[in-house]
């Protein structure tokens, strides 16, 4: 008797399984289908490069990162050559992956594609309007592309005094439960040691904490010499389930009359979490020999961003 139980728990599995897959080939063919679909009305070729803030107005000192988009409307996979043909003095650029620095790209038909312009100005640029130039063309230079885009850098708030915050990084991207963190460098502008409070504001409900530079322990002030520099990390924790999306951070430092404040941003790409099972909970079925049985399943996506091409496998019994 228990191997019989036994047995038919494993058959049940292996439905399940079988099942998993046959709904894996239909959802396969569905993509398929829609990816094709107008396809014979599209051009040969066609491809088009954009960047995704062609203007912007930033404070003193503050590192630029903005998405270049690659957009193939055409029939064939394109390879293109990019590279910033023009900067201003005083600047450092480069197009970048999460990883890498890039100077190619691959694009298949019918997707878009996306890599990072990344613009760091030197401590002696001025306040002003700054021009950068970003060109592509294809690998047989049939498509030549080319976007400008204009940076004003402001004069510095008239409300920081005394002491200065930047970061190289102002932006940084992840899934919703994971840490952000920043590194920011304070520089005083005072000619005494002074100690300043540090505070910030953020979305609600997350958490946030000011660390040493590659220590683990946490602050709430910082103590500066005159005219020093110093750099401290700044630990963001998203609230659970937060929603995908951009959140702004305020950093402020306080020391008396001495104040600045920095704006960082994280950007929420969700979470991935998925679940399967039976609506009832169970996973066993009485089956007759020769008979045909369904079992119902479920597929959720449990957490707060879309999953796509979900794989599934099955296993079945002898016969």
């Amino acid at each position: 008797m228990a191997g019989t139980k036994k047995g038919r728990n494993t058959f049940v599995i292996f439905l399940i399984m079988f099942l998993s897959y046959l709904l894996l080939c239909t959802s396969a063919l569905a993509n398929n289908k829609k990816k094709f679909e107008g396809y014979e009305q599209r051009p040969e070729r066609s491809i088009s490069m954009a960047l995704e803030y062609p203007g912007l107005e930033i404070p003193q000192g503050q590192t630029v990162n903005m998405n270049l988009i690659f957009h193939n409307a055409g029939k064939k996979t394109e390879s293109l050559k990019v590279w910033v043909s023009s900067k201003p003095e005083g600047w450092r650029v480069r197009l970048k992956s999460d990883l890498y620095t890039v100077t190619g790209i691959t694009v298949p038909w019918g997707e878009d594609k996306t890599i990072t312009f990344e613009a760091e100005p030197g401590k002696n640029v001025a306040p002003g309007d700054y021009n950068f130039v970003i060109e592509a063309k294809t690998d047989d230079e049939q498509f030549k592309m080319k976007e400008s885009l204009f940076i004003k850098v402001k004069e510095p708030d008239k409300a920081s005094k005394g002491i200065r915050l930047s970061a190289s990084y102002p932006v940084l991207q992840g899934p919703s439960d994971s840490k952000f963190e920043f590194s920011i460098e304070a520089e005083s502008k005072l000619d005494r040691d002074a100690v300043f409070n540090l505070s910030a504001q953020v979305p609600e409900g997350w958490e946030v904490n000011f660390k040493p530079a590659y220590e683990q322990k946490t602050i709430s002030s910082l103590k500066l010499r005159a005219n020093q520099s110093q750099n401290i990390s700044v630990e963001l924790t998203p609230v659970k389930d937060a929603k995908a999306g951009r959140y702004p951070i305020v950093i402020r430092a306080s020391s008396g009359e001495a104040k600045a404040e920095i704006m960082l941003t994280c950007i929420l790409t969700g979470t991935y979490a998925i679940d399967a099972g039976t609506p009832t909970g169970l996973l066993s079925v009485d089956v007759r020999q020769g008979k045909k049985s369904i079992v119902s399943i479920f597929i959720k996506n449990t957490g707060s961003a879309p999953i796509q091409n979900i794989k599934f496998l099955s296993f079945k019994p002898e016969n």
